[in-house]
């Protein structure tokens, strides 16, 4: 077998720490060959776009077009993604939480749009694609920059609102949202169960993707295996095959016999969020994948602000390298256990 792996996973656990790469456990060191600073939010759009995107597959897209066509709505230039938030204050600014963090339901959702679009059906209409993807066709063409939600989570929603031609208009939409929100039935019955109010929306994604071409990215990914979200939007724009994310212990059944397979772990513009012992489940089958079904691994991290490449080859994972990252570990597992015992002994 000879598969190409191509991994994106997030920031959270990953291969960034200070700018310095931080190699999973047992893995062998190998150095960022290349890391590559974006607009906030966007780099795992443009880790995604580098990965999709040559000479043959065109132009960019934008955001909400691709996963609109994705979500089954009709194609519009004008649509916007309008992802349901929960806006927290703190001291003297509110926190962005998208609603995928804040547990919203469809049940939930439903009836928050249909108050939305029965106040502002003179202004712009919401659909629901699912309860954190929500999308904004307005009466009259927007023209407005605006920044992900992926750059604006847990960050503060005044730094970071739209800027052009039509943005005083959206924030006095988006004023008025909120008003509006924070007394709805749902918002009520969520506060009174100690949830997170959904009291605003986050509108973005109508510009058109950047599109660096690559050409040392040959061929493109045969395969994508990523839960619905910008990969798969992507790659079914350019008719590109790709399969549902499945547990890391499948990950071996599902892999071709040769080819490049795309693995999205970071989940960008999904449903899911990655926690760290989620991530170390997928590491830990990874590394069992190569040097026998996986003979290159390249291994994208992402933040809000950049990303990082670190890549292996089949050599890389050779027997004698293998039993010494085995020993190393335990070396420096056991190293950690004397450190706490002492420290337990002698107190602070």
């Amino acid at each position: 077998m000879s598969v190409h792996l191509s991994v994106i996973v997030p920031v959270l656990q990953s291969i960034v720490h200070s700018g310095q790469p931080t190699t999973p456990r047992g893995w062998p060191n190998r150095p960022v060959v290349k890391r590559q600073m974006c607009p906030t939010g966007q780099s795992g759009f443009e880790v995604i776009n580098r990965l999709y995107c040559s000479a043959d597959t065109g132009a960019g897209h934008s955001v909400a077009q691709l996963t609109a066509a994705m979500d089954g709505l009709s194609v519009s230039p004008q649509r916007w993604r309008a992802d349901p938030v929960s806006l927290i204050p703190d001291r003297d600014q509110l926190v962005v939480m998208p609603a995928k963090m804040a547990h919203l339901t469809l049940a939930e959702a439903e009836p928050l749009v249909a108050l939305l679009n029965q106040h502002f059906d003179q202004e712009f209409k919401i659909e629901i694609a699912a309860p954190h993807r929500w999308y904004l066709q307005p009466i009259k063409a927007l023209e407005m920059q605006t920044i992900p939600l992926e750059g604006a989570a847990g960050a503060s929603a005044g730094k970071l609102q739209p800027t052009g031609t039509d943005a005083m208009m959206v924030q006095s939409w988006l004023n008025e949202i909120q008003m509006l929100l924070h007394t709805a039935e749902v918002n009520q019955q969520r506060e009174a169960t100690d949830q997170l109010q959904i009291n605003s929306i986050w509108i973005w994604g109508n510009e058109q993707q950047a599109v660096q071409v690559d050409k040392s990215i040959d061929p493109l990914p045969d395969l994508l295996l990523a839960d619905p979200g910008w990969a798969v939007a992507l790659a079914e724009s350019i008719n590109q095959p790709h399969q549902p994310l499945p547990k890391a212990a499948d990950l071996a059944g599902l892999l071709p016999e040769q080819g490049h397979v795309m693995l999205d772990l970071a989940g960008i513009d999904g449903s899911q969020l990655a926690q760290a012992d989620w991530l170390d489940q997928w590491f830990e089958q990874i590394r069992e994948l190569l040097g026998h079904q996986v003979v290159q691994l390249d291994l994208y991290s992402v933040d809000h602000q950049s990303w990082q490449l670190q890549s292996w080859r089949r050599r890389d994972f050779s027997g004698w390298k293998m039993a010494l990252n085995r020993l190393l570990d335990r070396f420096r597992s056991a190293r950690a256990q004397a450190t706490a015992g002492v420290t337990s002994v002698t107190g602070p």
